[in-house]
């Protein structure tokens, strides 16, 4: 049964007015009889009226000549104890007993719909539909306010989320690699935060900030179009209707200081990231990694690993044949497809995994003292990084699970334990 509406409880009001007993409106409401009984007893107000009219309820304030129990001003009372209206006896006389109607402890509970209600001299309980809805609309906002944990579980919950945070790791990353502590979902964590129960500054968490409106600037493309002469999206679209069980692997440039290096990325299906340090953006630095990779994996490896690459118009890619072709064998190793201009949306995985890296090197740094040991100790904390759209798995299990076991020893890549992960640039100080 639903709760009780405030229809219901004016009905319940009318029919105890009208004399009804508590089990004879539930079925008149088909209601539980302890429904109505509950919704009568929990409800039910002294009235207001009759107790400041009558402060003294003693069956014995009659015949009373007791004074000075209240102590105020011992000899000098002017009148009886029964008779003052500044306090109730029951508070403090040994010998106060209340004349209560029996019919309060029975059903109906109240005084509504009595004969004598009029002349009783007795405390008087009254039912009315207004006063229970207010109260039930109180305890219905009461028990939604607050939260439901204890300083306990508070303290234990800051204890690990403010070193993960100042390692760079997300909230989402810290619930998941703690699964048997975190017994609240994500949001609820996200209020707590937000109601100050953590011992976080807001600007420690990550993404908690506004982010600054996006400034618009004019893009200039160097690609040759005849470069992008079937490799246009919409051939890379017909290619995917044709071959539905290839998988596509996202590539991108990341600059720090113009004129200085450059990190290519490569972003696969599973959430694996790979970037590679080149000392100036052009094609050949690009080509030759591609070499690399095959020389590391083999030719057959290679093209299970990278069958479809999609990436922008960058001057870099503009040699897309030379990537396409094997230069050991001749044969094609991978099909290379470039998105629209201005519509890096149209390779979001990459660009939304890039959020995560400018944590670490952040926008307007210089990657010029950086090694490719270094591109990689961070790359190893990027890809275990725990993220909800990858099934909660770090994304370098997810990868060697597809292409082997010995992928990462080949890339030179190893797995951070989910409480060491970094997304800092504590993690390469000193280096940017």
């Amino acid at each position: 049964m639903s709760h009780l509406s405030e229809q219901d409880r004016c009905r319940i009001e009318n029919l105890l007015n009208a004399g009804l007993s508590p089990l004879a409106i539930a079925r008149k409401e088909k209601r539980a009889h302890s429904t109505i009984v509950r919704e009568v007893r929990k409800h039910r107000k002294e009235n207001e009226i009759d107790r400041r009219r009558r402060k003294n309820f003693c069956s014995r304030r009659k015949d009373c000549r007791k004074t000075d129990l209240c102590k105020v001003r011992p000899g000098n009372c002017p009148g009886y104890c029964s008779q003052c209206k500044m306090f109730e006896c029951g508070k403090m006389c040994p010998e106060y007993h209340e004349d209560s109607c029996p019919k309060l402890e029975r059903a109906p509970f109240v005084c509504n719909g009595c004969r004598e209600l009029s002349r009783c001299q007795k405390r008087k309980y009254l039912y009315t539909a207004a006063s229970a809805q207010r109260e039930y609309r109180e305890v219905l906002h009461d028990c939604r306010k607050g939260i439901d944990v204890s300083t306990g579980e508070i303290r234990q919950y800051n204890e690990l989320i403010k070193p993960g945070v100042r390692n760079g790791q997300s909230l989402h990353h810290i619930m998941v690699s703690h699964k048997d502590v975190f017994q609240k979902c994500e949001k609820t964590l996200y209020n707590y935060f937000n109601s100050k129960l953590f011992t976080l500054a807001r600007g420690e968490m990550p993404r908690i900030c506004m982010r600054k409106p996006r400034t618009v600037e004019k893009i200039r493309h160097k690609v040759d179009p005849k470069y992008r002469e079937g490799r246009r999206l919409e051939d890379y679209k017909r290619y995917m209707e044709v071959h539905p069980e290839l998988t596509t692997v996202q590539m991108d440039s990341v600059i720090g200081k113009v004129g200085g290096k450059v990190l290519l990325t490569l972003q696969f299906e599973c959430g694996m990231m790979l970037a590679w340090l080149r000392d100036t953006n052009n094609s050949q630095s690009v080509i030759d990694y591609f070499d690399m990779l095959e020389r590391k994996f083999g030719l057959e490896r290679f093209r299970r690993m990278f069958p479809i690459i999609l990436t922008d118009n960058g001057s870099e890619f503009s040699n897309p044949a030379a990537i396409e072709t094997s230069p050991f064998s001749g044969e094609t190793r991978t099909k290379v497809f470039f998105c629209d201009p201005n519509a890096s949306w149209q390779k979001g995985s990459i660009e939304n995994n890039h959020t995560n890296l400018r944590r670490i090197l952040t926008k307007g740094c210089s990657f010029d003292k950086l090694n490719q040991d270094d591109v990689n100790l961070i790359i190893s904390h990027l890809n275990s990084y725990i993220r909800e759209r990858y099934d909660n798995t770090p994304a370098a299990l997810r990868f060697c699970s597809i292409f082997g076991d010995d992928c990462l020893v080949l890339l030179n890549l190893v797995l951070i334990p989910a409480d060491q992960v970094i997304l800092d640039p504590k993690l390469i100080e000193g280096k940017i």
